[in-house]
């Protein structure tokens, strides 16, 4: 039984975590929100005064996204080597609803899942990215077609570079959590919901946005 509810409140927490970060990314007066305004002038000064700086940035953001794929990748590919043994554990989950769906088997599809998701961020973060590299050695800001500009066109590719950025190592936290889950269901529930809180109160919608302003 605990497993199951362990299982609905993962669940719950990482929608509840993608909720709150969609709000804190369009609040001006969190964080992200204030991050993601200033960020929003990057593309304009490195357009409007070209350094080596900025493709040095983006090479680097490629590389980072890089050595989390490859390892995502390897992680995946270990997991499905263990798979046999995943199905040893015979317990009954969710109630038998889905014949054959066992325990063993729930926990590993939970992983998987988890790192899926974890890889597609850094991977289409790593595409968005290229594209930018591509985008700002174009001169953009002089193409405009049916009113919209190149330079809106970089920017974009730029924000979702950094969304995709932020969900990759968003998923990395539940990652750790849903490790957990092997361990012991009481440790998996405490360490999602204590993961949750952290990723809400200090880096969603932060308990310290006072500091803000000093």
């Amino acid at each position: 039984m605990l497993d199951e509810i362990g299982f609905f409140i993962f669940l719950w927490c990482i929608l509840m975590s993608i909720f709150v970060l969609f709000i804190s990314l369009n609040r001006p007066t969190t964080r992200k929100g204030l991050r993601r305004q200033v960020l929003k002038n990057w593309v304009k000064i490195n357009l409007e005064e070209p350094n080596a700086n900025a493709i040095q940035v983006i090479r680097n953001q490629i590389l980072v996204n890089t050595a989390f794929i490859s390892a995502l990748i390897v992680l995946t590919g270990l997991m499905i080597g263990l798979f046999p043994l995943f199905f040893e554990n015979n317990e009954e989950f969710l109630w038998n609803i889905i014949p054959g769906f066992s325990l063993g088997l729930a926990k590993l599809i939970t992983l998987l899942v988890t790192i899926i998701f974890s890889l597609f961020g850094f991977i289409n973060s790593s595409r968005m990215t290229a594209n930018l590299s591509y985008l700002m050695t174009s001169k953009p800001q002089d193409v405009e077609v049916e009113g919209v500009s190149g330079l809106a066109l970089t920017r974009d590719a730029f924000r979702k570079a950094q969304r995709s950025w932020i969900f990759g190592i968003r998923g990395l936290f539940y990652i750790i959590a849903a490790f957990t889950w092997f361990v012991n269901h009481i440790f998996f529930i405490v360490c999602t919901v204590v993961i949750t809180v952290y990723l809400i109160l200090f880096h969603d919608l932060t308990i310290f946005e006072k500091k803000l302003k000093d």
